[in-house]
């Protein structure tokens, strides 16, 4: 970057030296005296940002009231050297010239030196970027003096890029005055190597030949790029938007950029609807200068906003749109190509920039920061406006995600809609992955430190779009500012679908949850309030520490349908049981007394001080576990599921004993017969403690049977204490 001299005490706003370091290049020779053809006309070329928004302000506000500029002046006026442009001949045109008079000296222009090699032909030399020494591709210009009818060539001799649009088949845009419409023009268009490139000892240039028919009635004509759209078209649209719709917009200043222009920063939203209740949607443009088609659809966007829509009224309720329609001001007004004026891309500055050297960048990252603060996930979506150079059609660049990512799909979900909504968005055309090279850029690093998802760059062709035959349709503004109205309507479908999906979602879970509660058999109704209480906190801590607000709202409301569910479900089974109750079988009778005197013969043996009882206690646990396998056989014949009921389980002590929920499984049961019968010939003790593991592990199946535990359960820890303590 050649950056000149700035006072590192001069805040923001101070005057930015602008310096053009490039060798005058080469003119064509005449073919009869082998001698350099004469320029006729050499362009403005401002020594410090101060001079060029002196110049060229009389069109959008510019103040410089900046404390140190009366010593700026003073000391620029007494120690300055010659300005640049004045080591040239003349600036402007050539006096007393006789052929097409050349200008270039207003905003966005950019045409540095004419050649005339005849009256009807011209060697066009643009601008370098300033304080750079390459990007020579925008040129924006007028022609007057054209007095008669005749068709003229004009030859840009010193164009940077290879392989642009202008190969495949894209044409200059002219308009005849101030108030006329911009059209393509230029016959017998070619764009190859520059005649200049035999000359020259290093580097190489393309040229961009073609010829215009003048009329002769032309009173200015004007060639460029691409359709302009300059600082003031922006300032005279936010003018008129606020006219229009004064509570529905807001303009505010992001900052002011390096060279003391103010970038505006628009807020569009209902006020009505609180802030809380509404999501962030960020957009950007024109962050590079000679890309003027990310400003029409901008400009489409901002309309459709505005409007009385349906659309847009919902989209004002759900959202707020913070917009700023244009990033880099200076590059814009001084004519650059894809610059500021410090010489840097500043779409590969917003990692970690620099708010001295580029206030904007930060200022943007600031924003988007404070809004990502107010609240996770608070932040739907960025989107940065471009143009392309060398590629046909409208497509955006997103963010990678793996396949198994859920938001894999869900940031193709805006470029799929556009390339529904339009012929001139194609989805094939976009890509989802992060270059490297591009690390810097916005859309980069608003996905990465940021974590929005949904970070795009809308590229659309500076040329035109195929359509279904194949061939190649121009752009129009109509065309852009359409494109800018759908990817406005895309965020409201998005969200729509979102919205349909959260229901979705949460109807399968409970579809889910209402499954797995029904798995419970009929004895569910057992477990006492407390313990359903239980479950469900030990259900609620499952839930990541990780996991969103919103999330757990989530869960904790379907704990609560789940909740709800079960108190119907368990009035509904006593009332069933209740009706039921007198058809109660004999088989069922003849179980609950055959328990109940196995429970009765734990209770005595568990408390009785003779030492070899265990092995007796391990045969009524055996038979009290055989009589349990039989109920849920039982069961199972009559098409009732077996229940989940409460059983014992012992920690790390036998002080610590505690209830918990947990189902059968007879393979379990058939592992402690298996292992009974290998420790049968061993002592009492180790007897105990399998019989102990047994109890632990039984079914209980009803109230009864539940009482009786508790008993068990008593006498199981006091035996165990009398173990410990050395009684026994």
């Amino acid at each position: 970057m050649y950056f000149g001299w700035k006072p590192k005490n001069l805040a923001s706003g101070a005057p930015v030296p602008i310096q053009f370091y490039e060798e005058e290049l080469p003119h064509a020779q005449d073919p009869v005296t082998l001698e350099d053809l004469p320029a006729i006309y050499y362009g403005f070329r401002p020594t410090d940002s101060l001079i060029l928004h002196r110049t060229l302000s009389r069109t959008y506000p510019f103040n410089q009231n900046h404390p140190l500029m009366s010593a700026y002046e003073f000391l620029s006026a007494r120690n300055a050297k010659r300005p640049v442009y004045l080591l040239r001949p003349f600036q402007g045109m050539q006096p007393n010239c006789t052929g097409l008079h050349f200008n270039s000296r207003f905003e966005c222009g950019n045409l540095d030196k004419v050649v005339m090699v005849t009256e009807d032909e011209y060697d066009l030399y643009l601008r370098s970027d300033t304080n750079t020494t390459w990007h020579y591709q925008w040129f924006y210009f007028a022609v007057t003096n054209v007095r008669k009818r005749r068709k003229v060539k004009f030859n840009l001799v010193n164009c940077s890029r290879n392989n642009t649009l202008f190969e495949q088949g894209m044409r200059p845009v002219g308009r005849v005055g101030e108030t006329g419409s911009w059209e393509r023009v230029g016959e017998s268009l070619k764009y190859e190597g520059s005649k200049l490139n035999p000359l020259l000892t290093k580097g190489r240039f393309m040229m961009l030949s073609f010829e215009y028919h003048f009329s002769g009635t032309e009173t200015t004509m004007y060639f460029a790029e691409s359709e302009p759209y300059s600082y003031t078209q922006l300032l005279t649209l936010v003018a008129d938007l606020r006219k229009l719709c004064p509570t529905l917009i807001t303009r505010s200043a992001l900052c002011k950029t390096i060279g003391g222009v103010e970038v505006p920063i628009l807020t569009v939203t209902n006020p009505a609807v609180a802030e809380a209740c509404k999501k962030f949607v960020v957009i950007t443009s024109r962050v590079h200068p000679s890309e003027t088609v990310a400003s029409w659809k901008m400009e489409g966007f901002l309309r459709f906003l505005c409007s009385s829509e349906t659309e847009a009224e919902l989209l004002r309720e759900r959202f707020t749109f913070k917009v700023v329609p244009m990033l880099n001001p200076d590059g814009v007004i001084s004519g650059n190509s894809r610059t500021s004026l410090t010489g840097e891309d500043l779409n590969r500055q917003f990692s970690a920039p620099d708010p001295s050297l580029y206030p904007v960048n930060s200022s943007l990252l600031q924003l988007v920061e404070s809004l990502v603060a107010k609240g996770r996930n608070r932040v739907l979506g960025y989107v940065d406006l471009h143009g392309h150079s060398k590629r046909k059609g409208a497509f955006m660049y997103g963010p990678y995600f793996p396949l198994h990512n859920e938001n894999y799909f869900k940031v193709r979900i805006i470029p799929k809609l556009l390339s529904e909504l339009t012929p001139i968005f194609r989805f094939y055309s976009c890509q989802f992955r992060f270059e490297n090279y591009k690390k810097g850029s916005a859309r980069i690093v608003m996905s990465r430190e940021y974590g929005i998802t949904l970070c795009f760059t809308l590229e659309t062709s500076l040329h035109g779009y195929l359509d279904e035959g194949k061939e190649t349709v121009p752009y129009r503004a109509s065309d852009l500012r359409e494109l800018g109205e759908l990817l406005a309507a895309s965020f409201l479908v998005f969200d729509d679908l979102m919205r349909e999906e959260k229901v979705a979602k949460q109807r399968r879970a409970k579809e889910r949850l209402k499954k797995l509660s029904k798995r419970k058999d009929q004895s569910s109704h057992l477990i006492t309030p407390k313990e359903r209480e239980a479950s469900s906190s030990a259900i609620s801590a499952v839930i990541p520490a990780s996991a969103s607000p919103r999330s757990t709202r989530r869960y904790e409301d379907m704990l609560q349908e789940l909740r709800a569910d079960e108190s119907v479900e368990k009035q509904k089974e006593q009332q069933s049981e209740s009706e039921s109750g007198e058809e109660e079988d004999e088989e069922e009778r003849a179980r609950h007394v055959d328990i109940m005197r196995h429970i009765q013969e734990f209770r005595r043996l568990a408390n009785s001080d003779n030492p070899y009882s265990g092995e007796a206690l391990f045969e009524a646990a055996l038979k009290s576990c055989k009589s349990s396998a039989k109920h849920t056989s039982v069961l199972n014949r009559r098409k009732v599921k077996a229940p989940i009921l409460p059983n014992l389980s012992i920690l790390k002590t036998p002080k610590d004993i505690r209830l918990s929920v947990d189902s059968s499984d007879h393979r379990r049961w058939g592992r402690a017969r298996e292992r009974a019968r290998q420790v049968e010939s061993t002592s009492s003790q180790h007897s105990f403690g399998v019989a102990k593991e047994m109890l632990q592990e039984s079914v209980l199946h009803d109230e009864h049977i539940r009482e009786a535990s508790e008993s068990v359960t008593s006498a199981l820890k006091t035996r165990a204490q009398r173990n410990l303590s050395g009684e026994v």
